[in-house]
């Protein structure tokens, strides 16, 4: 009997108390007990056995008294009962506040809808937390960017532009590491804007009592999602940024979307129609920078009916109301810190050098040399050929001029300047200083490599040595270079071509070689006798924005069906495999010829412009306005330098990039595009708000020619770094600039709302539990029953409780009641 009663109460003393163990103070009773209890439970047997009672009832009755004289046998015995519980102040429990500005979002919906503020759940005052620090040490903590200690939360003022959640789990696990922490109170609305651990298990090594918020409607808002900015060789508009814009309770509202420059002005306005909830819609800016270098922009969106209510008119881009646009007075949204995106957009600083050779003056030079005299950002170098070199006679007496015929009757020219009559006569454009280009081609890897592109124009290969096309294969492959190969009497023919290093820099095969018998006369009567081609894009070409100069497609194609007919054709054997196929030569039987073919080299890239006379198509203009070959050519030159790299360039190291620190990396390259370990590099930061500051740079210890520098970023908006670079001696080597955004909101408002999930996994993965808001009380108390790290054990007896000797005398009159019923008392 009394192990009957043992095996029901303990049980319940253990869900009810948390009790983890019972022991008996009076064991000497223990065989009494049993004794008693047995004879109890025969008595009761064969007293209800003679009774005409029915068998559920009888069974009643012998339960009844039992459990009645067992509990009181039970308290005969001294039962006590021993608690494990937290020692009092020898834990410590942390409570972590995230202070950022999306729970001020939050907070606000909380007390729209009717519901305590959080200032007044995290009061000093509050019970749950009285009752909390009467058994633990708590540690109160704020964090947005990194982790505060605080004596109170008092008004605690929501305005962090990061969540650094699960840095500060580690800065916490850091600051109490072989202390004991018995958890952390976790109050956040889960929208972190740090990486989350491959193995939270292992990450923290305490528990996570994440507290749920509660089921808030999902507050109207309008943010934008995503900004990308992508840049082309399109003359027009080469900057495209496309913006991703979603909603949530505006539903078949009208959205003004705005690309703003830095003084303000209005570069372009889009208005979009909002479709379902989180539907996501595109908007989509063409555009033109005014001028090169690092740009910064900004994209606004704002209902266009809370921007008709307020003087939002533009007078020359910018509105009357400068502030109006992004002003949250007249707003039903609860933030507009996801209404608006930074945009950096870099053009580049030239001025590009290309060096242009051709073997003899030509129409063609006089359209490209226009072109590109229009581009401030490209500078062009002509070494044309006006005379080849005639065979040299050992025999040809002293006495007689040694210089090329071409320059007699010229007495300015001094001797020393004038080619001998075996060498080849050049005219010399556009030089940057009298010495450049004096012998002709560059001999040396330095003085080529100082150029972006080359643009090889009606030359036979053989104009080039072997070591100068050894030179022309360094300079796309390894420097990065473009090379560009333009149709001709003389181009990609002749003997030994195709075996050539320029023909295997080429994208085609040059044609077959001519036999013995053959002579040169034959290759030009092959352009005498070409037939009239025309000039269409592939469907790769039409991909292109370089290859194209009008806006829409219907007017490309009208373009290209107004294009003069071609005279001249470099016809080829095929196209070499991984080449591109971007144009081609059309003839009366639509016979499709390859015009135009380009290729990876290495770092650089060749391509083959294979028609000779593009040049007609600037005489052949019926518009009043300049031929499109103009604009053709500047599109096509600047694709053919868009990824050659510089001597000095800059980047964002992306892998060591948190919410405010940035590491910059400077590549330093010496004239032969080696690394260059001895240079000296300075860099002037200058802040969104104008603030410039010199910051030197370090050499890194892992790469060499490489330089580094790390700041933090303390102002929203856009930053550009230039770094200028000096060698050993003090000798200007050349500048670099770098432009990058930092931009909180962006991330910190990027989804608005309690993100449940991700609190669930982190309660999950530390053995903790989701706690309701309005269940903190109760929290606090299961403490007692939770695992801790310093614990106590009190013993507590239980045969004096009131509840037994209640229980046992209900049985008891309970039975009697039974039998009195029935008449067996």
């Amino acid at each position: 009997m009394n192990v009957l009663t043992f095996t029901l109460v303990s049980p319940l003393m253990a869900s009810v108390s948390g009790y983890s163990d019972f022991v008996f103070g009076n064991r000497a009773w223990l065989g009494t007990a049993i004794a008693v209890a047995l004879v109890f439970m025969l008595l009761s047997f064969a007293s209800y056995r003679q009774s005409r009672l029915s068998w559920w009832m009888r069974i009643l009755g012998v339960l009844l008294r039992s459990i009645g004289i067992g509990l009181l046998l039970f308290c005969l015995l001294e039962p006590m009962a021993t608690l494990e519980r937290p020692k009092p102040q020898a834990n410590s429990f942390a409570i972590l506040v995230d202070r950022s500005k999306s729970m001020d979002v939050l907070n606000q919906q909380r007390v729209r809808q009717g519901s305590p503020s959080l200032g007044s759940v995290l009061d000093d005052s509050s019970p749950w937390l009285g009752k909390l620090a009467d058994d633990f040490r708590v540690r109160r903590f704020l964090f947005d960017s990194s982790l505060e200690p605080i004596d109170a939360f008092g008004k605690t003022e929501y305005s962090g532009n990061n969540s650094a959640l699960y840095d500060s789990l580690s800065s916490l696990k850091d600051r109490f590491q072989g202390k004991p922490l018995a958890g952390v109170l976790l109050l956040t609305d889960g929208q972190a804007t740090d990486r989350v651990p491959e193995d939270l298990a292992a990450e923290y090594g305490f528990p996570v009592y994440p507290i749920r918020l509660g089921n808030q409607s999902a507050p109207q808002d309008v943010r934008i999602d995503s900004v990308t900015i992508s840049q082309s060789e399109f003359e027009t508009s080469p900057c495209t940024a496309k913006v991703k814009v979603t909603h949530q309770g505006f539903s078949g509202d009208s959205i003004r979307v705005d690309l703003i420059d830095t003084s303000g002005k209005v570069v372009a306005s889009q208005t979009i129609a909002m479709q379902q909830d989180d539907t996501p819609v595109m908007a989509e800016f063409r555009f033109r920078p005014e001028k090169s270098g690092v740009q910064g922009y900004r994209i606004l969106a704002r209902r266009d009916s809370e921007l008709a209510t307020a003087d939002a008119t533009l007078v020359d881009g910018v509105p009357k109301n400068k502030d109006i646009l992004a002003s949250a007075e007249l707003t039903s949204e609860l933030t507009l810190g996801n209404n608006s995106r930074f945009l950096v957009v870099d053009r580049g600083r030239g001025p590009y050098r290309i060096l242009y050779v051709a073997g003899r003056p030509n129409w063609e030079y006089k359209f490209l040399k226009r072109a590109l005299d229009e581009d401030d950002e490209i500078k062009i170098t002509s070494l044309i050929r006006i005379a080849k070199k005639e065979i040299k006679f050992n025999f040809r007496d002293s006495a007689v001029d040694q210089s090329n015929p071409l320059f007699s009757g010229f007495e300015d020219v001094i001797p020393e300047e004038k080619e001998q009559y075996d060498e080849t006569v050049f005219a010399r454009l556009g030089l940057s200083s009298a010495n450049e280009l004096k012998k002709g081609l560059p001999k040396d890897a330095s003085e080529l490599f100082e150029y972006s592109a080359i643009i090889i124009d009606d030359l036979e290969h053989d104009f080039f040595s072997a070591d100068q096309q050894s030179m022309l294969r360094q300079f796309v492959a390894t420097r990065g270079g473009g090379l560009l190969v333009l149709g001709g009497e003389e181009s990609l023919g002749g003997r030994g071509f195709r075996d050539s290093v320029l023909g295997q820099l080429l994208p085609v095969y040059g044609e077959e070689a001519p036999s013995d018998s053959e002579t040169n006369k034959n290759e030009e009567l092959e352009f005498e006798d070409s037939p009239s081609v025309r000039y269409t894009l592939t469907r790769e070409g039409w991909l292109l924005p370089f290859l194209r100069t009008e806006d829409s497609e219907s007017s490309e194609k009208e373009r290209l069906a107004t294009m003069p007919s071609f005279e001249v054709l470099n016809r080829t054997r095929g196209v070499k495999p991984g080449a591109s196929v971007l144009a081609e030569a059309v003839d009366s039987t639509d016979t499709k010829t390859p015009a135009l073919v380009t290729q990876r080299f290495g770092k650089g890239r060749t391509a083959a412009l294979l028609i000779g006379d593009m040049w007609r198509w600037g005489l052949h203009n019926s518009r009043n306005t300049q031929s499109p070959l103009y604009q053709s050519w500047r599109q096509m030159v600047r694709w053919l330098i868009a990824d050659v790299p510089k001597r000095i360039q800059m980047k964002i190291d992306e892998s060591n990039q948190s919410n405010r620190s940035v590491r910059i990396l400077v590549d330093v390259k010496g004239p032969d595009f080696r690394s260059l370990d001895n240079a000296i590099v300075s860099t002037v930061i200058v802040s969104p708000s104008g603030k410039e500051t010199l910051v030197p740079a370090e050499a890194s210890s892992k790469i060499a020619g490489q330089y580094e520098l790390s700041l933090v970023a303390n102002e929203e908006g856009i930053y550009s770094v230039t770094a200028t670079v000096t060698d050993a001696d003090g000798s200007l080597l050349g500048t670099s600039q770098l432009g990058w955004i930092h931009d909180p909101n962006a991330v910190e408002f990027q989804q608005l709302g309690e993100n449940t999930s991700a609190l669930e996994g982190l309660a999950k993965a530390t053995d903790g539990e989701m706690i309701a808001i309005e269940q903190l009380e109760s929290f606090v108390q299961s403490l007692e029953s939770r695992k801790v790290p310093i614990t106590e054990t009190k013993t507590e007896p239980l045969w004096h409780q009131g509840w037994i000797l209640l229980i046992s005398l209900a049985c008891i009159c309970g039975e009697w009641g039974l039998r009195r019923r029935y008449g067996l008392a």
